[in-house]
């Protein structure tokens, strides 16, 4: 089951309070089976010279099967580490990019995250497509350069929380000298016990933004600019944060063509113009170098989006909601996650119904058993191969 423990979060509220709501609902993934192992490759992938890593959604020291279920997305920050260590040591990479899409997550192991990729060689820069919040901030923010992907991205969320939850049913005794271990967080003592422990991982926290954005920009940024203009632990929209200094850019502005071409009049206006085939004929590599990025980063769409079909279909037994998603090209939304918990739920109670007619009528001799687990492990051996669903016999 999921659970939501005393960890210091460095996450977007809203994104607790939703993965709150699935922790506290009973039964919500109780049906739901872990895949035993997640095979992985590992999360950097390489186009020419340029490595990215992925950062998405909920961010853990391990990966987490139940907080990917409940959000849609997890990345462990030892994913992180192991990708940026390969590609400092891959002599061909001459720039890291972290492709970051993420609430924040928890405290634990976050902080060595920050410190490698600070203390990398090679220059690094964090492309913002969506959300770049709290612990994912902090990543941004020891980047060399970061940018949004357009003026409605949001970055920020600067801050530590942590949740008890009190029972009437468990009292928690410390000892005499030790009266911080188990504070009573339903008195102003014990919650200014527990807000100690933050303000220091607050401190930690802002230090590491200040050392980084400074090193970024050049410029001095306190850590009292960070608590004062960095939004006090609210999200800010990309355009503002811009101006507060918090990223340095967004890539979807439209760059003057003459001064970046260093062209004007005519020049101009025919470069702004070029078309696909006039940038292959005269600018040969450029556009190969283009079409690699669209085939990679399309083959890995789509195995992202038929592997995530396949994990869900293999916990519930749900098979044939996700052979027709993939066939339409659905991705995975909050209503076909509803469609395949129901289905594992559903799969339970017809099974419990048809034993109990089997024992009372005998068994039909007409139904015929399709071994699902077997036609899953198939689908997703067909699959993690890059063949199609047509393949399964």
């Amino acid at each position: 089951m999921l659970i939501l423990d005393k960890n210091s979060w460095l996450v977007k509220q809203e994104v607790y309070d939703r993965l709150l709501k699935v922790s506290q609902t009973p039964g919500a993934l109780s049906d739901v089976k872990p895949l035993a192992a997640r095979s992985r490759d590992g999360i950097l992938s390489v186009v020419g010279n340029q490595a990215s890593i992925p950062v998405e959604g909920i961010l853990t020291r391990h990966y987490d099967f139940w907080l990917e279920w409940a959000y849609g997305a997890n990345t462990s920050y030892l994913d992180i580490q192991a990708a940026f260590l390969k590609a400092e040591n891959d002599p061909t990479i001459e720039v890291i990019n972290f492709d970051i899409n993420s609430p924040g997550g928890h405290v634990d192991g976050l902080f060595e995250t920050l410190d490698m990729i600070a203390a990398g060689a090679k220059p690094t820069r964090a492309n913002i497509t969506g959300m770049a919040a709290s612990a994912a901030f902090a990543i941004m923010s020891q980047t060399d350069r970061a940018e949004a992907s357009n003026r409605a991205d949001e970055v920020g969320s600067v801050g530590v929380a942590v949740s008890y939850f009190v029972s009437e049913n468990i009292v928690d005794i410390a000892s005499t000298k030790a009266p911080k271990k188990r504070p009573d967080v339903t008195t102003d003592e014990g919650k200014a016990m527990v807000r100690e422990e933050l303000d220091a991982i607050h401190d930690l926290f802002v230090d590491s933004i200040s050392k980084g954005r400074s090193n970024a920009t050049g410029e001095n940024i306190t850590a009292k600019k960070i608590n004062a203009d960095f939004g006090q632990g609210a999200i800010v929209l990309a355009g503002d944060a811009v101006k507060r200094g918090m990223i340095d850019g967004i890539s979807s502005a439209v760059p003057d063509i003459s001064t970046a071409l260093n062209v004007g009049g005519d020049e101009a206006e025919e470069a702004f113009n070029m078309d696909i085939n006039q940038l292959k004929t005269q600018h040969p590599a450029v556009y190969q170098a283009a079409v690699q990025v669209g085939v990679d980063q399309g083959t890995q769409t789509e195995r992202d989006r038929c592997t995530a079909h396949l994990t869900y279909a293999k916990s519930t037994g749900a098979m044939n909601i996700a052979v027709e998603a993939i066939e339409s090209g659905d991705i995975v939304t909050e209503t076909l996650r509803a469609k395949y918990l129901t289905a594992g739920i559903n799969k339970q109670t017809i099974s419990t119904r048809d034993d109990d007619e089997e024992s009372l009528n005998g068994a039909n001799s007409n139904l015929e058993v399709v071994d699902t687990e077997a036609a899953s492990t198939q689908v997703v051996e067909l699959v993690e191969k890059g063949l199609g669903i047509e393949g399964v016999k």
